[in-house]
C-alpha cells in the first residue's frame, strides 16, 4: 500500500513539474561577444538575446546592453526591492495590562533570516530583559523571557538591523514598540 502511494505521489509531482515552469523573459540581456545566447534564445540585430519564437524587433523592458544608460547590475524592474515589514505583534503596540508571563511574538510579511537575541530584544527602563528568541517558522519569531516581565512597567520591544528577507536579501528597517504590563 505504501509503495502504491509513493508511486502515485511521484507521478503527481512529475505532472506538476511538467506543467509548471517559471516564466522566462522574451529578451533583455546582452549577447556574448561571439553572439551567443542561452539555449532557447537567439542574438538579435540589437545585440540583445531574444527568446526563440519572438520577433527580433521586440522592445525589451530590460536593457542590459553595455552601452545602456541603465547599469547592467541594476535590478530588473520586477525585482523584489521591498524590505520586509512587521505584519503582526503580540502583544500589540500600546497594549496595557499585559500579563508578566507574556511571550512576545512578531510576524513578518515575508520569510526573513537574521532574527536573534541581538536583533529582537526587550528592555524595561533601559535595562535589557534576558530571554531566548525562537523561530516558529520563517515568518514568525518569539521572545521568551527568562523570568517574569517586570510588573506595572513599560516594555519596549526592539527589532533591529541585521534582519533580511529571503531570498532577495533586502534589509529590514529597524523599529520598536511598547506595551504595558499588568500590576
Amino acid at each position: 500500500m505504501l509503495a502504491v502511494l509513493g508511486r502515485i505521489l511521484a507521478i503527481c509531482l512529475g505532472l506538476i513539474t511538467a506543467c509548471y515552469s517559471p516564466p522566462q523573459p522574451d529578451c533583455g540581456f546582452a549577447c556574448r561577444r561571439s553572439g551567443e545566447c542561452p539555449s532557447d534564445y537567439f542574438c538579435g540585430p540589437d545585440a540583445i538575446c531574444h527568446r526563440n519564437g519572438t520577433p527580433a524587433t521586440t522592445v525589451c523592458a530590460i536593457d542590459a546592453r553595455i552601452d545602456s544608460p541603465r547599469p547592467i547590475d541594476a535590478p530588473p524592474p520586477d525585482a523584489d526591492i521591498t524590505p520586509p515589514q512587521i505584519f503582526m505583534t503580540d502583544p500589540v503596540s500600546g497594549a496595557s495590562n499585559v500579563p508578566t508571563s507574556q511571550v512576545v511574538t512578531i510576524q513578518f510579511n515575508e520569510p526573513v533570516s537574521g532574527v536573534s537575541n541581538t536583533t529582537f530584544r526587550l528592555e524595561s527602563s533601559s535595562v535589557s530583559i534576558p530571554g531566548t528568541v525562537m523561530g516558529i517558522d520563517p515568518f514568525k519569531y518569539a521572545f521568551m523571557p527568562a523570568s517574569a516581565l517586570p510588573a506595572n512597567a513599560t516594555i519596549t520591544v526592539y527589532v533591529d538591523a541585521g534582519i533580511f528577507d529571503v531570498p532577495a536579501n533586502n534589509a529590514f528597517v529597524p523599529t520598536s514598540f511598547d506595551f504595558m504590563t499588568a500590576p
